[in-house]
């Protein structure tokens, strides 16, 4: 037990938000950035820092626990991820001794619809000589996921920011912790493979929380070997994002999370037990089938029959001016399933079985 801490008597099935009401008082000072501490910047990054002032060119750095005051009293809090929410977690985490006094720099925040690009990442200063590069995963928009599907047949607008912007934003004295969640995840690994090697060993530790990896075909994933022994790899139980086009690492957990199936994929839901990741002793069944299903495509299928799938299966999916995952829904939902008739059959047959199978993991 580190001195000063007083550990609850029951502290499994924890989540972040139990975390910050025990341990928010503890500065990083005198307590390490620990597991937790990165599950609770990759969410973080997700909220919509432009509504507190920050941008690419504010000078100036701004702690969370301004940037929170001016959200909250403005009104414009926004969490950009697939659900939104989570207003209690956010003021938490600014209001907090250990939180609150982390420093906000860097932040930037591109949205494209025309070319399927979504990029948003932030430095978080929180101790002394040392920051979090958080890399921000997919917002609810339709573009955005269009551009993570993209990563089946090329490379995205969205990782060559991630690269440019690590290249440009780290400082000298300065030590790192880098991490991402889903998508955000994917820009990590593509931004440090090609993070200039005189920067390397201002590479602390790198934190992959369910992201997907990269085709074969198009990224040598040989880039990422430099970075493998300081990389620890989170994925919940119920795993999709995280196995497409997998990349492996040593230190691997396996969360076990609250809600079922695709819900597993958000933090807020991962458990914790203490100031540990609360671990699953391995995947759930019909998550590798589902798994099973859409790599039938996306290894053995050629790059251009990739490409014309996701064309088709996002111009279905915006049938009827849908802009977000969450239009579709209603009478839009019956356009996106009138539009994928349309579609190939090969198009038809993997949607409609990813549709049973998910089926079966929300019953």
């Amino acid at each position: 037990m580190r001195e000063g801490i007083c550990y609850h008597n029951d502290m499994r099935n924890m989540n972040v938000e139990d975390y910050l009401l025990w341990r928010g008082d503890i500065p990083f000072s005198k307590d390490p950035l620990n597991v937790i501490d990165a599950v609770i910047f990759n969410e973080l990054c997700y909220v919509e820092f432009s509504h507190a002032g920050l941008d690419s060119v504010t000078e100036e750095p701004m702690t969370l626990r301004r940037a929170g005051e001016i959200i909250e009293e403005n009104g414009t809090y926004e969490l950009k991820t697939l659900n939104g929410g989570q207003e209690e977690f956010f003021r938490l985490a600014y209001q907090s001794k250990r939180f609150g006094d982390v420093k906000i720099q860097n932040y930037v925040s591109i949205f494209d619809e025309a070319t399927s690009t979504q990029f948003s990442a932030v430095h978080f200063e929180y101790d002394e000589g040392r920051a979090y590069i958080a890399y921000r995963g997919t917002d609810d928009s339709l573009a955005g996921w269009q551009e993570d599907f993209m990563i089946a047949f090329t490379l995205t607008k969205a990782q060559w920011y991630a690269r440019e912007y690590l290249n440009r934003s780290m400082k000298k004295g300065i030590l790192y912790h880098i991490g991402g969640h889903s998508k955000g995840g994917n820009l990590a690994m593509y931004a440090l493979a090609g993070l200039e090697a005189e920067k390397r060993p201002q590479i602390e530790h790198v934190w992959i929380m369910d992201a997907p990896g990269f085709a074969p075909d198009v990224f040598d994933v040989s880039r990422l070997d430099w970075f493998r022994g300081i990389t620890t790899k989170l994925v919940p139980e119920f795993c999709v994002i995280s196995k497409i086009y997998e990349v492996e690492f040593e230190d691997t957990v396996i969360v076990e999370c609250m809600g079922t199936a695709l819900m597993e994929h958000d933090l807020i839901n991962w458990q914790l037990d203490g100031p540990k990741i609360l671990t699953a002793p391995a995947n759930s069944v019909i998550s590798d089938k589902i798994m099973e299903t859409i790599m039938r495509w996306a290894i053995n299928e050629t790059i251009e029959r990739r490409k014309l799938f996701i064309s088709e299966l996002f111009d279905a999916l915006g049938a009827g001016g849908a802009k977000s995952v969450n239009d579709i829904s209603g009478k839009g939902f019956l356009k996106v399933l009138e539009a994928l008739a349309n579609t190939s059959q090969e198009t038809r047959d993997v949607a409609g079985d990813l549709a049973r199978l998910m089926i079966r993991a929300d019953s």
